[in-house]
């Protein structure tokens, strides 16, 4: 970070013995019957239950929001001219073309992240599938990411039609097995709508039809918000100070109406703002700091927060979350836009003060981790706590792993542990 405001972050502190067992590389046969632990920072307890029983654990008056970005199938087996193979994993256009509408053209420019050796500039790989298939021209190569011109044939087929014969689900490198046709359907979440993410958000993967429809019995609203979830989630910590740490930039997409509600909603102290997953947290808090910024600038426009700028800002952020959302709409009526796109570099750790979110449904994550550090910046240094306890309960870790839902604001003391 070019700012700093916050003290030296160790990231040896946010380490914790994970055995690989525990890693779990299959989904559940039924997605809702995941372990739940409850952290509710309030009154210090942890609970442990079952994921569908969520509708009855949430606070009263809480709404949540969730991320409706869908995973492609982005991972692609091609060949060199030698027959050498290499294998590509599509990240995003790189003409800045938003991904859903990247997908339905039949040639264009993408960012890859490749795998094998001597794949210089210039080279040109193939894939077919039964006399079809993608060229993918190596434009420039940047360590491990390229600038590839990928075509399709025929020309009449689209990179999305290619993606779905020829591509594979990108599951995480910690998943140490082949993709199956069952992680096309389980590495999904069930209300999936727009394209453009390399991996899920993975705290949706646990809701189903019965759960969405007991929330709606009990009138529980639900946000939908769109952040394409890049690779560089998986991206561990490797400098000592987490500050040194470059976070990777994402594609959000929000509807002007949507953010009007969620204004609405964070003006009424009696509701409660809970996300689904680290994705849909990261996203409301970005529009907070993108309102500030528009506050703070006249000359500013709400389409891109570096990792930085929340800590440089924070000085100035004295609006309160439904006054920063105003902000955002009113920019977008003026502008005659009907959907914020933006891109955010939102890096949230210890010492970061949440803006709109109190409470978060999300799995449980890598050791010396992006997504621990969001967690510990939650509830403080509880995280030990609550990641010993799923551990000796025998919780299953990351993607295909258990859920909590954690709730604010943290609470002095020692917690409670409810058996």
């Amino acid at each position: 970070m070019s700012e700093r405001t916050l003290p030296r972050i160790e990231t040896a502190e946010f380490d914790y013995d994970l055995p690989a067992d525990r890693i779990a590389q299959e989904p559940l046969a039924v997605r809702d019957e995941s372990k739940l632990l409850l952290a509710d920072a309030r009154s210090s307890t942890i609970e442990h239950r079952i994921f569908h029983e969520l509708p009855s654990l949430l606070p009263s008056g809480a709404f949540l929001v969730r991320n409706t970005t869908k995973v492609i199938p982005a991972r692609i087996i091609a060949r060199k001219p030698s027959g050498g193979v290499v294998e590509l994993l599509l990240v995003e256009p790189a003409d800045g073309l938003p991904p859903e509408q990247a997908l339905q053209r039949s040639w264009g420019e993408w960012t890859c992240m490749t795998s094998g050796r001597r794949i210089a500039a210039g080279t040109t790989l193939t894939a077919e599938w039964r006399g079809s298939g993608i060229r993918a021209h190596v434009l420039e190569r940047d360590g491990m990411f390229a600038r590839v011109a990928i075509a399709c044939t025929p020309e009449e087929t689209t990179i999305a039609e290619q993606l779905m014969h020829l591509g594979q689900m990108p599951l995480p490198p910690y998943i140490r097995r082949s993709p199956t046709d069952a992680d096309i359907e389980r590495y999904q979440t069930i209300y999936a709508r727009i394209a453009g993410s390399v991996a899920a958000p993975t705290a949706g993967l646990h809701f189903t039809e019965r759960v969405f429809a007991e929330l709606d019995r009990r009138g529980v609203e639900i946000l939908d918000v769109v952040l394409h979830v890049g690779p560089g989630t998986f991206q561990p910590l490797r400098a000592d100070d987490a500050w040194h740490h470059t976070m990777h930039a994402e594609r959000i997409r929000i509807e002007r109406d949507t953010i009007a509600r969620l204004g609405e909603l964070t003006r009424d102290p009696n509701r409660m703002c809970i996300c689904i997953g680290t994705t849909s947290v990261r996203t409301i808090e970005t529009l907070y700091w993108l309102g500030v910024k528009l506050h703070t600038d006249a000359d500013a426009s709400p389409f891109y927060l570096r990792q930085e700028e929340p800590y440089s800002l924070q000085q100035k952020a004295t609006l309160s979350p439904s006054d920063a959302l105003e902000q955002l709409v009113g920019w977008l009526d003026r502008h005659g836009q009907s959907v914020l796109d933006a891109s955010t570099q939102l890096y949230i750790v210890p010492g970061y003060r949440y803006r709109i979110v109190q409470g978060m449904i999300t799995n449980f994550h890598q050791p010396r981790s992006t997504l621990l550090l969001l967690v510990a910046a939650f509830v403080g240094d509880w995280w030990r706590t609550i990641y010993r306890e799923a551990l000796d309960r025998s919780y299953r870790f990351l993607s295909y792993g258990d859920a909590s839902l954690l709730i604010a604001p943290r609470s002095e003391g020692r917690s409670r542990i409810v058996r």
